[in-house]
């Protein structure tokens, strides 16, 4: 039998069975923002250029290399996140391959980054955390009034120009929207020429589509937009 310390086995334990300073540990080296462009750059080739602390490294499991198979590595990935927190980058990158990442303590006291398939694991460390600010103070830039217009525009494209205007990035579930048959590049949107939000015009833009957005941070407290479906819990805690 594997002898875990004082602390037991992790299995079943809060926080992935850290204790408070291990879990400020892993936090903390996956903070460090994504440095370079991952839009179009396969699996392997983005995690080659991750900082991973030596303290916390990043191991694939059996499942998750069959998950994978021999080409799942060279897959591209489907969105910018330049400047996006590791912890978060990675968490999105691997949802779209049906992998999910989580700290696991091992015997010797150790903690890596383990790589598991979503069938067989579940808790995975979350894309971005819900903050307690409002939306106001979290992102100042989505409440200001401006006047907003575009015709017959697909609802990607409005997603990234949004982005652009407002500094705020947007990332995308695209495994929750794949599972309900939407694809935001086959939806045209209009929006007549109006005074109004950014937020406002997320709420009506991708009501459309069947979506909606809640704004989180990534590890180190840079704001997001995160688009999902209608039917994805809430972040929010209960």
């Amino acid at each position: 039998m594997k002898s875990y310390g004082a602390q037991g086995s992790p299995e079943g334990q809060r926080v992935w069975g850290l204790a408070k300073d291990q879990f400020g540990s892993v936090f903390e080296s996956l903070m460090p923002r994504v440095e370079f462009e991952t839009m179009d750059a396969p699996l392997g080739e983005i995690l080659d250029h991750f900082k991973f602390s030596p303290k916390h490294p990043l191991k694939f499991t059996v499942g998750a290399n069959n998950r994978l198979g021999e080409t799942g590595r060279s897959e591209i990935c489907t969105q910018s996140l330049r400047g996006i927190a590791q912890g978060t980058a990675l968490s999105l990158i691997l949802a779209e391959r049906g992998l999910g990442m989580k700290p696991r303590r091992n015997p010797d006291g150790s903690i890596d980054l383990a790589i598991y398939d979503l069938q067989e694991a579940k808790n995975v460390w979350p894309v971005g955390w819900y903050q307690g600010n409002t939306p106001g103070k979290t992102a100042p830039s989505l409440f200001v009034f401006k006047e907003i217009h575009f015709d017959d525009v697909d609802v990607d494209s409005v997603l990234s120009a949004s982005a652009e205007v407002t500094g705020v990035p947007v990332l995308i579930d695209r495994t929750n929207l794949k599972s309900k048959e939407i694809e935001f590049a086959d939806i045209p949107v209009d929006f007549p020429l109006k005074k109004t939000t950014w937020a406002q015009a997320y709420d009506r833009i991708l009501g459309k589509a069947g979506c909606k957005y809640e704004l989180l941070n990534d590890e180190s407290g840079r704001p997001f937009v995160w688009v999902t479906t209608l039917q994805t819990p809430s972040r929010k805690p209960q």
